[in-house]
């Protein structure tokens, strides 16, 4: 006779190996947060689609343009800008500031909720 313990070894054994193989595949499938843009309300009334953040580098819609910023040393909060320094931002929780070349630096606010795009912006210095 076979004793309980051999006998829960051969029925559960290939379970375990089974299970660990399952779940081994399907982590690959687990996705990966969808990006969201957020946007900012700056004090001259317009708006920048930030896109695409990463550690290194964002995406910026502003006044009709695109730009990719590439992420750079900060005293606190994120810091990017272009590779040519025409276009820098600064985030800070739910603040931004942005100077383009030859503009004042401009105090943005995060709008939320997104389809409240229209509120009035309480624009603060950080």
């Amino acid at each position: 006779m076979m004793s309980l313990k051999m006998a829960l070894t051969k029925r559960l054994l290939p379970r375990s190996v089974f299970s660990v193989v399952v779940l081994g595949a399907l982590s690959g499938c687990i996705s990966q947060p969808e990006i969201v843009d957020q946007v900012y309300r700056c004090s001259d009334h317009y708006d920048v689609v930030v896109s695409d953040r990463s550690d290194t580098k964002i995406h910026a819609e502003m006044l009709g343009k695109y730009y990719v910023l590439n992420r750079t040393v900060s005293a606190s909060g994120e810091k990017y800008r272009t590779h040519d320094e025409q276009v820098k931002m600064w985030f800070k929780g739910e603040q931004a500031s942005i100077k383009l070349s030859g503009y004042p630096i401009q105090m943005c606010n995060l709008v939320v909720p997104m389809n409240n795009i229209d509120a009035p912006s309480n624009n603060t210095m950080f």
